[in-house]
């Protein structure tokens, strides 16, 4: 930050970290986009695929120090670099708060999956590993596939993917401000089996839309705390009738439709 000051001392820039996070992601974006903010410096955070327009450089510092880590909990990290959590700390995290499970979703990579089911197999603890595909017309949560598309793809072929597989699909954050929603594409769409109607990282009004639309398509409500750093984990949660050990358990319960998103207190 000092040394883009030296070099830019008249561009305004913002940061985007942990320190800086206090009023949630979204008010931070918000600014950037609406007070044209010329530079947006952050930490893996900002490496979420974010999409604004008139953005013309985007730079990536020591970008394979990850790669490199002698800690295998850089696999994590290295397959959503947005975040600041290892799998250690979210199921450690988890088990304090008396989740029962996590889900994993990754943007755009199922490579955590081996990894995973592995450490849950140590752990006792159910870790399911979905992934969140960014499709040309947004985000949408999948279970169930053993990939996802190596680049961006229509929504409905990936949805089509899904229900091929029999998993499950959902439309997270579909109102967010970060251009990343499916929005009204919702009513597009056909085979979308649920909504994200919580998420941590969204705001009550842009929740509550989603909510809406939830319930006029028929869709099944889930919530996720879209944890990135220690303090958001298990904030919103789904709730399940039952314990679920597999992902088919859970697939099973989701496409039968019966769950219901939580606040987790």
């Amino acid at each position: 930050e000092e040394e883009l000051g030296t070099l830019f001392p008249e561009a305004k820039v913002l940061r985007m970290d942990a320190d800086t996070v206090a009023a949630g992601h979204e008010a931070l974006l918000g600014r950037f986009e609406r007070e044209k903010i010329p530079i947006l410096l952050g930490t893996q955070m900002v490496a979420k695929g974010l999409d604004f327009e008139n953005v013309t450089l985007v730079g990536v510092l020591t970008v394979d120090q990850m790669l490199y880590s002698e800690d295998f909990r850089s696999y994590e990290r290295t397959f959503s670099l947005d975040s600041h959590l290892s799998l250690e700390q979210i199921v450690t995290i988890a088990k304090a708060k008396g989740l029962d499970g996590v889900c994993i979703t990754d943007h755009d990579s199922m490579g955590l999956r081996s990894r995973a089911e592995e450490y849950s197999r140590e752990t006792g603890f159910p870790i399911l590993v979905g992934v969140e595909f960014y499709s040309l017309q947004g985000d949408i949560t999948a279970w169930g596939v053993d990939s996802c598309p190596p680049e961006r793809v229509d929504a409905q072929a990936f949805i089509d993917q899904v229900n091929a597989a029999g998993g499950f699909c959902a439309a997270c954050h579909p109102f967010r401000n970060n251009n990343r929603g499916l929005e009204e594409h919702l009513r597009k769409v056909h085979g979308l089996h649920g909504i994200e109607v919580l998420n941590g990282s969204t705001s009550p009004e842009a929740n509550q839309k989603a909510l809406r639309y939830c319930r006029e398509l028929g869709c099944t409500p889930i919530g996720g705390s879209d944890a990135h750093i220690e303090k958001q984990v298990g904030v919103y949660a789904t709730w399940l009738p039952r314990e679920v050990h597999t992902l088919e358990e859970f697939i099973a319960l989701l496409r039968a439709g019966q769950t219901k998103p939580a606040r987790w207190t």
